[in-house]
């Protein structure tokens, strides 16, 4: 029959719209007609807003996703486990064995509702690439170091200091400890082994045979502690 006035069909040929409507999932309650056949032209379909703050840790994330519709219990855990380099060539440098952990660049994020906590992967592994400039990748050649060493030593200061002239001191103090084969002697490692708050470790916490334990063994832990 024939669309009355005000309907969203009447709308959206009136507007010229037709061809552009784009399928997707919409937030619609509460709006008029109007603002209905507009948004549907315009893509502007439901979003989720995702914050991943500096220094979280995968199972930070893990925890802040089951609060969400994205993931459940430990699912990101096992997403960030596999192997995304031959996506992503800064990865190259980086031990098999290890997860993600380091590479999942802390900001605010945008997903479409349905999309997966590996979509939320993919866009943090993409937005570290951009990062990851051409001129920072020079110079981190032209140093002798790899972006995986860069990355480790980026975590620990994240966790272990606060401010960023304190990082930019003990950043020089950690690279030359490593130079001259000292221990880093670094508690948020050990913090990060027993899932603990650095602030409150124990004399046994700090013996605990892990290689994460800058105490015990000499150059960098095993890999990042945190997303830097």
């Amino acid at each position: 029959g024939r669309k009355r006035d005000g309907e969203p069909g009447v709308t959206v040929i009136w507007r010229g719209w037709q061809k552009q409507l784009q399928a997707g999932n919409y937030q619609l309650a509460g709006q008029s007609l109007f603002a209905i056949a507009q948004k549907i032209s315009r893509g502007d379909i439901a979003k989720q807003t995702l914050v991943i703050p500096e220094g979280w840790t995968i199972r930070d994330i893990d925890d802040y996703l089951r609060t969400t519709s994205l993931a459940g219990a430990n699912e990101f855990l096992e997403i960030t486990g596999r192997n995304y380099s031959d996506n992503f060539s800064f990865l190259a440098d980086k031990p098999k064995n290890l997860n993600l952990e380091g590479y999942l660049f802390p900001d605010t994020y945008y997903l479409k509702l349905g999309d997966t906590a590996g979509v939320l992967v993919e866009k943090m592994l993409a937005n570290f690439e951009q990062k990851l400039s051409d001129e920072l990748k020079t110079e981190i050649k032209k140093q002798g170091k790899s972006i995986f060493q860069i990355i480790t030593m980026a975590s620990l200061l994240e966790e272990e200091v606060r401010g960023a002239e304190d990082k930019k001191t003990v950043s020089g103090i950690l690279w030359k400890r490593l130079e001259i084969n000292m221990y880093l002697n670094v508690d948020a490692a050990i913090a990060y082994a027993l899932n603990k708050k650095a602030g409150r470790l124990s004399i046994q916490d700090i013996q605990i045979d892990s290689p994460y334990n800058t105490y015990k063994h000499k150059g960098l832990p095993l890999g990042p502690i945190s997303n830097p």
